[in-house]
């Protein structure tokens, strides 16, 4: 009789997965705004530190150009002493000043950075505390979003196209701040 029960519990189990995994796989029929300009090449260490620190303004981590968030957006702000503030939003800003006087800016927490090189690819490595609670995450940077890129909302973008690991766990994403 166990072994009945654990056999379905275990049957069970596989199905939800499955329905999950499927679930998360269909896209979207409507593909439009999804011709996002990306190019292979990778700018230096010290170009992309400049990128990322050069304004006061938030990056932002999404999973596509055109996907909607019902619980935020996790955004970055890198600072030149190799701090990242992250927060989270509603909503894409243009400014970080716009999600501040929105009342809109809430701290997870405040990461340590470092930008590697290592044959050709480029990586972001995080370490810190989110939220109390100790992890560490990377961002390897595949491909460049050049300038002419619009979200759904017309707003011009630039950034890099990513896979996003946080311990251990990895997906593909898009690292953007509005122009």
């Amino acid at each position: 009789m166990k072994k009945n029960n654990f056999i379905s519990v275990l049957i069970s189990l596989s199905i939800i997965s499955l329905i999950f995994i499927s679930g998360c796989g269909k896209t979207q029929n409507n593909h439009k705004n999804q011709n996002a300009s990306f190019k292979n090449d990778i700018d230096s260490t010290s170009s992309i530190k400049s990128n990322l620190t050069k304004n006061n303004n938030l990056w932002y981590v999404k999973g596509k150009l055109n996907s909607k968030s019902k619980s935020g957006f996790e955004t970055y702000e890198f600072k030149k002493d190799g701090k990242a503030n992250v927060y989270n939003v509603s909503k894409i800003y243009k400014t970080k000043n716009d999600a501040k006087n929105n009342h809109d800016l809430n701290k997870n927490g405040t990461l340590t950075y470092k930008i590697k090189n290592n044959n050709g690819k480029t990586s972001i490595s995080f370490k810190g505390k989110m939220a109390g609670i100790p992890m560490t995450q990377s961002f390897k940077l595949k491909d460049t979003i050049d300038n002419k890129t619009e979200l759904p909302s017309k707003t011009k973008v630039f950034g890099y196209k990513i896979n996003h690991d946080i311990d251990g766990d990895s997906m593909n994403r898009i690292l953007i701040q509005p122009k």
